[in-house]
Protein backbone atom coordinates (compact mmCIF):
# COMPACT_ATOMS: atom_id res chain seq x y z
CA UNK A 1 0.00 0.00 0.00
CA UNK A 2 1.31 3.62 -0.99
CA UNK A 3 1.01 6.11 0.77
CA UNK A 4 -2.21 8.13 1.20
CA UNK A 5 -2.07 11.27 -0.98
CA UNK A 6 -4.56 13.67 -0.89
CA UNK A 7 -6.50 15.95 -3.61
CA UNK A 8 -8.66 18.89 -3.51
CA UNK A 9 -11.69 19.37 -6.17
CA UNK A 10 -13.36 22.56 -6.65
CA UNK A 11 -16.81 21.47 -7.51
CA UNK A 12 -19.89 22.93 -9.26
CA UNK A 13 -23.59 22.52 -8.90
CA UNK A 14 -23.83 21.80 -5.04
CA UNK A 15 -26.95 23.98 -3.90
CA UNK A 16 -27.41 22.94 -0.40
CA UNK A 17 -26.09 20.49 2.69
CA UNK A 18 -27.49 17.57 1.41
CA UNK A 19 -25.53 17.74 -1.90
CA UNK A 20 -22.62 17.75 0.63
CA UNK A 21 -23.58 14.61 2.44
CA UNK A 22 -24.32 12.68 -1.01
CA UNK A 23 -20.68 13.69 -2.63
CA UNK A 24 -19.03 12.58 1.10
CA UNK A 25 -21.08 9.38 0.79
CA UNK A 26 -20.53 9.16 -2.85
CA UNK A 27 -16.75 9.48 -2.55
CA UNK A 28 -16.08 7.52 0.87
CA UNK A 29 -18.08 4.67 -0.43
CA UNK A 30 -15.33 3.79 -3.19
CA UNK A 31 -12.36 1.63 -2.86
CA UNK A 32 -9.10 3.19 -1.91
CA UNK A 33 -10.76 6.51 -0.49
CA UNK A 34 -9.99 6.90 3.00
CA UNK A 35 -11.82 10.55 3.58
CA UNK A 36 -13.40 12.97 1.59
CA UNK A 37 -14.31 16.35 3.40
CA UNK A 38 -17.16 18.48 1.27
CA UNK A 39 -16.84 21.93 2.13
CA UNK A 40 -20.28 23.76 0.81
CA UNK A 41 -19.32 27.14 1.35
CA UNK A 42 -15.79 26.94 -0.74
CA UNK A 43 -17.28 24.64 -3.00
CA UNK A 44 -14.11 22.26 -2.85
CA UNK A 45 -13.67 18.72 -1.62
CA UNK A 46 -10.55 17.59 -0.15
CA UNK A 47 -10.11 13.66 -0.57
CA UNK A 48 -7.36 11.66 0.94
CA UNK A 49 -6.86 7.97 -0.61
CA UNK A 50 -5.07 5.44 -1.96
CA UNK A 51 -3.23 5.98 -4.79
CA UNK A 52 -2.63 2.17 -5.69
CA UNK A 53 -6.11 1.53 -4.99
CA UNK A 54 -7.74 4.80 -7.02
CA UNK A 55 -6.85 7.26 -9.11
CA UNK A 56 -7.71 10.79 -8.67
CA UNK A 57 -9.38 10.46 -12.83
CA UNK A 58 -11.69 7.71 -11.32
CA UNK A 59 -12.76 9.99 -7.92
CA UNK A 60 -13.38 12.86 -10.82
CA UNK A 61 -15.73 10.08 -12.76
CA UNK A 62 -17.36 9.48 -9.62
CA UNK A 63 -18.19 12.86 -8.68
CA UNK A 64 -19.67 13.26 -12.12
CA UNK A 65 -21.38 10.27 -11.86
CA UNK A 66 -23.17 12.13 -9.00
CA UNK A 67 -24.62 14.87 -10.84
CA UNK A 68 -21.97 17.56 -9.98
CA UNK A 69 -18.82 19.12 -11.82
CA UNK A 70 -15.25 19.08 -11.06
CA UNK A 71 -14.20 22.65 -12.35
CA UNK A 72 -10.34 21.97 -11.32
CA UNK A 73 -8.08 19.53 -9.72
CA UNK A 74 -4.79 20.29 -6.92
CA UNK A 75 -3.33 17.41 -6.05
CA UNK A 76 -0.59 17.31 -3.24
CA UNK A 77 1.17 14.33 -1.23
CA UNK A 78 0.96 14.13 2.40
CA UNK A 79 3.67 11.96 3.51
CA UNK A 80 3.69 13.36 6.90
CA UNK A 81 0.30 15.15 7.36
CA UNK A 82 -1.97 13.99 9.89
CA UNK A 83 -5.75 15.29 9.07
CA UNK A 84 -7.82 16.06 12.30
CA UNK A 85 -11.25 16.81 12.46
CA UNK A 86 -13.76 19.04 15.14
CA UNK A 87 -17.71 19.91 15.45
CA UNK A 88 -17.75 24.04 15.71
CA UNK A 89 -20.48 25.50 16.85
CA UNK A 90 -21.82 28.82 16.59
CA UNK A 91 -21.05 29.38 12.74
CA UNK A 92 -23.95 31.83 11.44
CA UNK A 93 -22.23 32.44 8.03
CA UNK A 94 -19.25 32.27 5.37
CA UNK A 95 -17.97 35.50 6.85
CA UNK A 96 -17.65 32.91 10.02
CA UNK A 97 -16.34 30.07 8.08
CA UNK A 98 -13.08 32.84 6.52
CA UNK A 99 -12.81 34.00 10.27
CA UNK A 100 -12.67 30.33 12.23
CA UNK A 101 -10.08 29.22 8.78
CA UNK A 102 -7.28 32.03 8.90
CA UNK A 103 -8.10 31.55 13.24
CA UNK A 104 -6.62 27.81 13.26
CA UNK A 105 -4.51 28.00 10.21
CA UNK A 106 -2.59 30.34 12.58
CA UNK A 107 -1.96 27.61 15.04
CA UNK A 108 1.58 25.68 15.72
CA UNK A 109 1.87 23.14 13.12
CA UNK A 110 -1.17 23.56 11.12
CA UNK A 111 -0.54 23.65 7.11
CA UNK A 112 -3.97 23.28 5.75
CA UNK A 113 -7.78 24.22 6.87
CA UNK A 114 -11.25 23.69 5.12
CA UNK A 115 -14.25 24.66 7.17
CA UNK A 116 -17.48 23.57 6.45
CA UNK A 117 -20.20 25.38 7.28
CA UNK A 118 -23.40 23.49 6.28
CA UNK A 119 -22.04 20.01 8.44
CA UNK A 120 -20.35 22.68 11.40
CA UNK A 121 -17.07 20.97 10.69
CA UNK A 122 -13.38 22.22 10.96
CA UNK A 123 -10.82 19.75 8.92
CA UNK A 124 -7.21 20.67 9.84
CA UNK A 125 -3.93 19.31 8.06
CA UNK A 126 -1.07 19.33 9.98
CA UNK A 127 1.93 17.80 10.66
CA UNK A 128 2.44 15.04 13.53
CA UNK A 129 4.23 17.36 16.13
CA UNK A 130 1.32 20.33 16.55
CA UNK A 131 -0.61 22.49 18.69
CA UNK A 132 -2.88 20.16 19.53
CA UNK A 133 -6.92 19.67 20.13
CA UNK A 134 -6.73 21.47 22.93
CA UNK A 135 -5.23 24.58 21.52
CA UNK A 136 -7.97 24.41 19.14
CA UNK A 137 -10.63 24.28 21.54
CA UNK A 138 -9.00 27.41 23.03
CA UNK A 139 -8.89 29.65 19.70
CA UNK A 140 -12.47 28.90 18.88
CA UNK A 141 -13.60 29.83 22.09
CA UNK A 142 -11.52 32.97 22.51
CA UNK A 143 -12.80 33.91 19.38
CA UNK A 144 -16.84 33.21 20.50
CA UNK A 145 -17.25 30.11 18.79
CA UNK A 146 -18.04 26.40 20.29
CA UNK A 147 -15.72 23.81 20.40
CA UNK A 148 -17.77 20.54 20.26
CA UNK A 149 -15.63 17.34 20.24
CA UNK A 150 -14.28 15.25 17.28
CA UNK A 151 -17.20 13.25 15.64
CA UNK A 152 -15.06 10.30 15.32
CA UNK A 153 -14.73 10.12 19.15
CA UNK A 154 -18.15 9.45 19.60
CA UNK A 155 -21.18 7.07 17.91
CA UNK A 156 -23.15 10.42 17.10
CA UNK A 157 -22.04 14.04 15.42
CA UNK A 158 -21.90 16.04 18.30
CA UNK A 159 -22.12 18.95 15.89
CA UNK A 160 -26.16 17.18 14.37
CA UNK A 161 -27.01 17.72 18.42
CA UNK A 162 -25.88 21.13 18.75
CA UNK A 163 -27.84 21.59 15.49
CA UNK A 164 -30.97 19.81 16.19
CA UNK A 165 -30.37 22.35 20.07
CA UNK A 166 -30.04 25.18 18.08
CA UNK A 167 -33.15 24.21 15.80
CA UNK A 168 -35.17 23.78 18.97
CA UNK A 169 -33.99 27.00 20.31
CA UNK A 170 -34.74 29.13 16.59
CA UNK A 171 -38.48 27.70 17.09
CA UNK A 172 -38.77 28.64 20.37
CA UNK A 173 -37.44 32.20 19.89
CA UNK A 174 -39.30 32.80 16.38
CA UNK A 175 -42.51 32.04 18.02
CA UNK A 176 -41.82 34.06 21.43
CA UNK A 177 -40.76 37.14 18.88
CA UNK A 178 -43.75 36.63 16.62
CA UNK A 179 -46.35 36.71 19.54
CA UNK A 180 -44.21 39.43 21.34
CA UNK A 181 -44.70 41.63 17.61
CA UNK A 182 -48.36 41.50 17.80
CA UNK A 183 -48.53 42.72 21.13
CA UNK A 184 -46.12 45.42 20.32
CA UNK A 185 -48.53 46.22 17.05
CA UNK A 186 -51.47 46.50 18.93
CA UNK A 187 -50.19 48.76 22.09
CA UNK A 188 -48.23 51.04 19.43
CA UNK A 189 -51.48 51.60 17.33
CA UNK A 190 -53.86 51.58 20.16
CA UNK A 191 -56.79 54.44 18.83
CA UNK A 192 -57.21 50.88 16.31
CA UNK A 193 -58.25 48.99 18.92
CA UNK A 194 -61.11 50.49 21.28
CA UNK A 195 -60.50 48.12 24.29
CA UNK A 196 -57.03 49.90 25.20
CA UNK A 197 -57.58 53.46 23.26
CA UNK A 198 -58.24 54.78 26.94
CA UNK A 199 -55.26 53.62 28.61
CA UNK A 200 -52.59 56.55 29.10
CA UNK A 201 -50.24 56.50 26.76
CA UNK A 202 -47.44 56.62 29.42
CA UNK A 203 -48.51 53.70 30.93
CA UNK A 204 -48.66 51.89 27.43
CA UNK A 205 -44.71 53.49 26.84
CA UNK A 206 -43.86 51.73 29.73
CA UNK A 207 -45.40 48.32 28.67
CA UNK A 208 -44.28 48.87 25.43
CA UNK A 209 -40.55 48.77 26.69
CA UNK A 210 -41.37 45.29 28.66
CA UNK A 211 -42.16 43.90 25.64
CA UNK A 212 -39.44 45.42 23.49
CA UNK A 213 -36.97 44.45 25.61
CA UNK A 214 -36.54 40.50 25.59
CA UNK A 215 -37.78 40.71 21.80
CA UNK A 216 -34.64 42.62 21.20
CA UNK A 217 -32.04 41.08 23.63
CA UNK A 218 -33.79 37.70 24.16
CA UNK A 219 -35.49 37.10 20.49
CA UNK A 220 -32.18 38.58 19.15
CA UNK A 221 -29.78 36.94 20.46
CA UNK A 222 -27.77 35.55 18.00
CA UNK A 223 -27.47 38.37 16.00
CA UNK A 224 -25.80 40.63 18.89
CA UNK A 225 -23.67 37.55 19.90
CA UNK A 226 -22.60 37.81 15.99
CA UNK A 227 -21.94 41.35 16.21
CA UNK A 228 -19.88 40.72 18.80
CA UNK A 229 -17.69 37.83 17.32
CA UNK A 230 -17.19 39.93 14.44
CA UNK A 231 -15.84 42.78 16.33
CA UNK A 232 -13.55 40.83 18.40
CA UNK A 233 -11.89 40.59 14.88
CA UNK A 234 -12.30 44.02 14.30
CA UNK A 235 -14.47 43.20 10.99
CA UNK A 236 -18.25 43.48 10.20
CA UNK A 237 -21.12 41.16 8.95
CA UNK A 238 -24.91 40.89 8.61
CA UNK A 239 -25.05 39.90 12.67
CA UNK A 240 -23.44 43.51 12.97
CA UNK A 241 -26.05 45.32 10.36
CA UNK A 242 -28.85 43.97 12.51
CA UNK A 243 -27.95 44.66 15.78
CA UNK A 244 -26.86 48.04 14.80
CA UNK A 245 -30.15 48.77 13.48
CA UNK A 246 -31.98 47.03 16.34
CA UNK A 247 -30.22 49.12 19.02
CA UNK A 248 -30.47 52.25 17.28
CA UNK A 249 -34.83 51.67 17.37
CA UNK A 250 -34.82 50.28 20.73
CA UNK A 251 -32.39 52.95 22.62
CA UNK A 252 -34.14 56.14 20.39
CA UNK A 253 -37.15 54.63 20.93
CA UNK A 254 -36.21 54.17 25.13
CA UNK A 255 -34.71 57.52 25.28
CA UNK A 256 -38.21 59.11 23.88
CA UNK A 257 -39.74 57.26 26.90
CA UNK A 258 -37.88 57.70 29.55
CA UNK A 259 -36.67 61.26 29.09
CA UNK A 260 -38.94 62.67 26.33
CA UNK A 261 -38.04 66.18 27.08
CA UNK A 262 -34.81 66.07 24.64
CA UNK A 263 -37.23 65.51 21.74
CA UNK A 264 -38.71 68.44 19.58
CA UNK A 265 -41.61 66.34 19.06
CA UNK A 266 -43.03 66.48 22.96
CA UNK A 267 -44.39 69.95 22.13
CA UNK A 268 -46.77 69.58 25.00
CA UNK A 269 -44.49 68.21 27.62
CA UNK A 270 -43.01 64.47 28.63
CA UNK A 271 -45.45 61.92 27.49
CA UNK A 272 -47.99 64.32 25.89
CA UNK A 273 -51.04 63.28 22.95
CA UNK A 274 -51.54 64.40 19.74
CA UNK A 275 -54.71 66.31 21.25
CA UNK A 276 -52.27 67.99 23.93
CA UNK A 277 -50.05 68.83 21.30
CA UNK A 278 -52.74 70.20 18.58
CA UNK A 279 -54.56 72.46 21.52
CA UNK A 280 -51.12 74.10 22.50
CA UNK A 281 -50.15 74.73 18.60
CA UNK A 282 -53.40 76.79 18.36
CA UNK A 283 -53.35 78.48 21.84
CA UNK A 284 -49.93 79.33 20.92
CA UNK A 285 -51.00 80.99 17.35
CA UNK A 286 -54.53 82.43 18.10
CA UNK A 287 -53.40 85.90 17.30
CA UNK A 288 -50.97 84.62 14.74
CA UNK A 289 -52.41 86.01 11.06
CA UNK A 290 -49.91 84.70 8.61
CA UNK A 291 -50.81 80.97 9.11
CA UNK A 292 -48.86 79.51 6.35
CA UNK A 293 -47.07 76.13 7.36
CA UNK A 294 -45.02 72.63 5.99
CA UNK A 295 -44.56 69.37 6.25
CA UNK A 296 -41.64 67.86 4.97
CA UNK A 297 -40.37 64.32 4.65
CA UNK A 298 -36.58 63.39 3.39
CA UNK A 299 -35.93 59.96 2.22
CA UNK A 300 -32.10 58.73 2.49
CA UNK A 301 -30.04 55.94 0.77
CA UNK A 302 -26.69 55.68 1.90
CA UNK A 303 -23.68 53.34 1.39
CA UNK A 304 -20.42 53.05 3.10
CA UNK A 305 -18.14 56.22 2.27
CA UNK A 306 -20.27 58.68 2.66
CA UNK A 307 -22.15 58.23 -0.58
CA UNK A 308 -26.02 58.64 -0.45
CA UNK A 309 -29.04 59.60 -2.60
CA UNK A 310 -32.29 61.67 -0.98
CA UNK A 311 -35.96 62.20 -2.14
CA UNK A 312 -37.76 65.20 -0.42
CA UNK A 313 -41.00 65.82 -0.34
CA UNK A 314 -42.73 69.06 0.97
CA UNK A 315 -46.49 70.00 1.61
CA UNK A 316 -47.67 73.36 2.02
CA UNK A 317 -50.61 74.60 3.97
CA UNK A 318 -52.08 76.35 6.76
CA UNK A 319 -52.92 76.30 10.19
CA UNK A 320 -56.56 76.22 11.19
CA UNK A 321 -58.10 78.00 13.77
CA UNK A 322 -59.72 74.63 15.52
CA UNK A 323 -59.53 70.83 15.23
CA UNK A 324 -60.70 69.52 12.28
CA UNK A 325 -61.08 65.91 11.02
CA UNK A 326 -61.41 62.75 12.88
CA UNK A 327 -58.93 60.74 10.83
CA UNK A 328 -55.06 60.59 10.38
CA UNK A 329 -52.67 61.80 13.72
CA UNK A 330 -49.95 64.47 15.04
CA UNK A 331 -51.11 67.70 13.61
CA UNK A 332 -53.54 66.24 11.11
CA UNK A 333 -56.23 68.16 12.45
CA UNK A 334 -54.82 71.58 12.23
CA UNK A 335 -53.16 71.30 8.25
CA UNK A 336 -55.61 72.65 6.11
CA UNK A 337 -54.73 71.67 2.04
CA UNK A 338 -56.03 74.01 0.10
CA UNK A 339 -56.17 71.80 -2.77
CA UNK A 340 -58.47 69.65 -1.19
CA UNK A 341 -60.11 72.42 0.78
CA UNK A 342 -59.77 70.08 3.90
CA UNK A 343 -57.58 69.27 6.79
CA UNK A 344 -55.41 65.69 6.51
CA UNK A 345 -57.31 64.48 9.22
CA UNK A 346 -60.76 65.05 6.80
CA UNK A 347 -58.96 62.66 4.31
CA UNK A 348 -59.32 59.34 3.66
CA UNK A 349 -55.76 57.46 4.30
CA UNK A 350 -55.44 56.74 0.20
CA UNK A 351 -56.22 60.48 -0.13
CA UNK A 352 -53.86 62.16 1.97
CA UNK A 353 -51.01 59.41 0.80
CA UNK A 354 -51.79 60.84 -2.45
CA UNK A 355 -50.69 64.48 -1.61
CA UNK A 356 -48.56 64.45 1.96
CA UNK A 357 -44.84 64.75 2.28
CA UNK A 358 -44.29 61.46 2.69
CA UNK A 359 -46.12 59.91 -0.04
CA UNK A 360 -44.07 63.16 -2.42
CA UNK A 361 -41.09 61.75 -1.78
CA UNK A 362 -42.05 57.97 -2.15
CA UNK A 363 -43.44 58.89 -5.01
CA UNK A 364 -40.01 60.73 -6.19
CA UNK A 365 -38.24 57.40 -4.95
CA UNK A 366 -40.41 55.13 -6.46
CA UNK A 367 -40.15 57.31 -9.85
CA UNK A 368 -36.04 56.09 -10.05
CA UNK A 369 -36.30 53.15 -8.35
CA UNK A 370 -34.41 51.20 -11.06
CA UNK A 371 -31.82 53.33 -11.40
CA UNK A 372 -31.39 53.45 -7.28
CA UNK A 373 -31.21 49.73 -7.62
CA UNK A 374 -28.81 49.55 -9.72
CA UNK A 375 -26.74 52.68 -7.79
CA UNK A 376 -27.54 50.45 -4.80
CA UNK A 377 -25.85 47.60 -6.59
CA UNK A 378 -22.47 48.99 -7.89
CA UNK A 379 -21.82 50.82 -4.57
CA UNK A 380 -22.55 47.58 -2.50
CA UNK A 381 -20.10 45.26 -4.81
CA UNK A 382 -17.41 48.16 -5.05
CA UNK A 383 -17.44 47.60 -1.29
CA UNK A 384 -17.66 43.93 -1.26
CA UNK A 385 -14.60 43.78 -3.76
CA UNK A 386 -12.33 46.43 -1.97
CA UNK A 387 -13.39 43.73 1.17
CA UNK A 388 -14.50 46.61 3.33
Amino acid sequence: MKSPEKVTLSIGGMSCSACVRRIEKGLEGMEGVERAAVNFALENALVEFDPSVVTVEAIQEAVADLGYKVTAVSRESSDSSVKTTVSVGGMTCAACVRRVESMLAALEGVTEVSVNLATGRATLVHEPVWAGVSSVGKALGDAGYEYLGIPEESGEDPGDAARQKDLRDLKIRFVTGAVLSVAIHIGSMQHWFPLIRDVPREAMLYALFVLATPAVFWVGRRFFSGAWKAARQRTADMNSLVAVGASAAYFYSSLATFFPGVFSARYAGAHATDLSNNLKLLDAMKDVQDRRASFKCVIAIAVPKGFSLTYEGRCQGLITHELTGENGFGYDPVFYYPPKKRTFAQMSVAEKNRVSHRGKAMLRLKSEFGSVLKWLKANLNEYKVRGE
